[in-house]
Formats: C-alpha cells, structure tokens, sequence
C-alpha cells in the first residue's frame, strides 16, 4: 500500500484527522491552499477511500457545505512492542483505535522470535478480518541502543539474544510488509501525541517507566528521535547521591536507584523478605515478580514498601525537575508497563517537587497526569509511526526496510 502522495494531500489529510467535520473551504481556511487545491486534493483522497463526507451544514448564501471526517478504517497498521518481560502486538486503525491485540510468547533468540513475531502477526490479521492489502506496515518498537541509520537493533540490556540484529529487514522478508524500528519510549510518546487527547497539540516530557526508565519529547506533535534514534537515555543522570555506585562510577543513577531491580534491593536490605542469599537477582522475571509484590504490599498497607515506592518516586522526581528546566516543557505524561503499579507514588511526589524544586516555577504552571493510551502506550506508538510517516505531511525521511 503506498503512501499519501504529495506533501499539500498529507497536509489536507491530516487536517481532516485532527479537525472533523470540516468543509472543503474550511480545509482551505486552515491549510492556506487554494480551493480548488483542495478540491481536486479532497476527491483524491475520497477515492482512495482515506475521507468520507459525514453530512451538510448550513453555508454561505443558504448553500449547504458538505462535511469530512476520516475513514478511520481506510487504512491500518501493526504495532510490535518487545518488552524484556511481555511482547505486544496491536492491529490499529487510523484513528489509533485498537482493533486486535495479542500478548504472544516469543523465543529469547532473535532469529526464533522474528519468525513467532510474523506467525502473530499473520494471525493477528486472520482474527481482526481486516484487509491485508489496507495495512501500510509494521512498527516494531524496542529498548535501545539501536541505530536507525542501520536499522539495527544493537545489543538492549536483559535482552540478551538481540546482538546487532537487522531486525527491519528480517521481519520484512517474513511478513513481506515494510517494517520499521523505534526506540520504545519513542513510540510511547508518538503514541501519546497522536491519540492521547488534549497531549496531541502541546509540547510535553513522556516518562516511560518499564524494566528500565527513559523519556520522550515531544513538540506540538513532532516526536523527537534524535541522531541515531536514541534520545531519552537518562539512565546516569545522578539522583541520589549516597546511592549505590553504579559502572559508570557516580553513585545513585536513574538506572540503578529507580528501575524494578533497585526497587527490589531496598525492599530486600530493609527486610521485607529474609531470602536475599538465595535471591536471583540476574532473573528479571523473578525481580518483575518481586517487585510486583512490593507494589501490592504497599497497596495493602505495608508501610516499609510504601516508603520504599515513595523514596523511588522521589527520585524519579528529581529527574523531573531537572528535565522540565532543560526542555522548558509544563506537561509530564507518566506511562509505561510499571506505571499503574507507581500511580499513586509518583502523582503524590512528582507535582509538589515541579511546583517547588524547579527554575520554571516562576514561569509556568506545571501539569503531570498518567497516559490517556493505556498499557499498550509503546506498541500502539509502534503502529501509528507508520501511519504518520506514509500519511502525515513530514519532511522527515522514511526508514523502512
């Protein structure tokens, strides 16, 4: 399926996608392009089955103006989200909507996972009935280090069989679909722009909270990716100072004071649990265990594990603090695959830190709330970056295999 042709044709589309219940000379009141640009643009795009008229509306002079929406189901795309502890697959449609997902096990080996990735993906397609030949591709989204130039992913922590794998093109010969690669905090916060509500227009900080914790910027719908596809790394920014050391030398880095597996450590050294001898802290699944466990202790009341969640929030707060002053930027957007298990931790620390710790304080107001998405924040981001690159009027270059 080949992508929006002509910059002026993704402009009139994505218009119709942010503001239905346009006329043709409402599209051209908002673009700046002639009318019969936008005429001749319009029946293009009512042919390609990409818009639909929804209606009339009184005009000028008593002539009823004829009304455009999207075709929400004109076209669809998927979207991959390899996390160290669960995979996630959606089928979306143009309005970000899910219309399928699975959650499939996928072998550790890169090569064995590719080819269980393409048989989900082709069962995903089986389930939701959809047209095959209306899906623009695929959108694969994983933790860094990866390297868009290459589209390589290089070698991800706690996800030890993806040593520089050419995944784009890999799972390309697989599905025979164009496959592209993003960071997965990037995906989150395209994502979050393109469907998350009131977020799609402004500027804001998305905090991704999975086995590891990053971020993602985004400027009035432009998410930014950075030179090799990497931004957001935040990992040795330094939040507590009498922390653990870390390899990097400093001591209480984001990535080892705030991430499931620091969490675990001070539940464990306070003494929560009396079996940290025999404890595998190399096995992330048994950490996602534990550290699930202490979020429900102190959901239930525990007051050592609440401590420990809250000095965690602080510290991810701190990150905040510094970050909103660099960027400037009002709104964090919290999400991620541990959120829910940090709401209340991090909506109780994180405001009060903004309003009292930070430069910007004297400026602006600050405003922090939980994704509008929902859990599947990072592969729905996965898919709807494929739509906006075939469809969006971006000068961006496309980076599929």
């Amino acid at each position: 399926m080949p992508a929006v042709a002509g910059y002026n044709s993704r402009v009139v589309l994505e218009t119709v996608r942010k503001h239905e219940g346009l006329s043709r000379s409402d599209i051209a009141k908002h673009t700046g392009l002639t009318a019969q640009t936008v005429s001749n643009i319009v029946r293009r795009l009512l042919e390609e089955q990409l818009i639909s008229e929804t209606g009339t509306a009184a005009g000028q002079r008593g002539k009823p103006r004829t009304l455009l929406c999207l075709n929400e189901n004109g076209r669809y795309a998927i979207g991959i989200h390899i996390d160290p502890i669960i995979t996630t697959i959606v089928l979306v449609n143009l309005a970000g909507e899910v219309i399928a997902r699975s959650y499939p096990v996928v072998s550790a080996n890169a090569t064995d996972a590719l080819c269980d990735l393409a048989h989900s993906c082709e069962q995903l397609i089986d389930l939701s009935k959809v047209d095959r030949d209306l899906i623009v591709g695929i959108g694969i989204a994983m933790p860094g280090p990866l390297d868009l130039r290459t589209n390589m992913v290089l070698d991800p922590p706690n996800l030890n069989g993806w040593h520089k794998v050419p995944v784009t093109n890999e799972l390309a010969k697989l599905t025979g679909m164009p496959v592209m690669l993003e960071k997965d905090v990037t995906a989150a916060c395209h994502g979050e722009s393109w469907v998350g509500g009131g977020a799609a227009d402004r500027s804001f900080l998305f905090f991704y909270l999975g086995f590891g914790i990053a971020f993602g910027v985004s400027g009035q719908g432009n998410v930014y990716r950075g030179y090799t596809g990497n931004e957001g790394e935040i990992g040795h920014i330094v939040v507590d100072t009498g922390g653990r050391e870390c390899w990097c030398g400093q001591r209480g880095c984001v990535s080892n004071s705030c991430d499931p597996t620091a969490i675990v450590l001070d539940a464990m050294q306070r003494g929560v649990y009396d079996d940290a001898d025999g404890f595998d802290l190399t096995d992330m699944f048994v950490i996602n265990d534990r550290f699930n466990d202490i979020c429900l202790k102190a959901q239930c009341g525990d007051s050592v594990c609440r401590d420990v969640l809250r000095e965690t929030s602080r510290k991810i707060g701190r990150a905040a603090v510094i970050l909103s002053d660099l960027f400037d930027i009002d709104h964090i957007v919290l999400g991620g695959p541990n959120w829910k298990q940090l709401e209340e931790p991090l909506l109780a620390e994180i405001p009060p830190m903004l309003e009292t710790k930070t430069v910007m304080r004297r400026v602006h107001e600050f405003k922090v709330s939980p994704t509008a998405v929902g859990d599947d924040v990072a592969a729905l981001g996965a898919a709807v970056s494929v739509l906006d690159r075939q469809l969006s009027p971006k000068a961006a270059p496309l980076r599929f295999a």
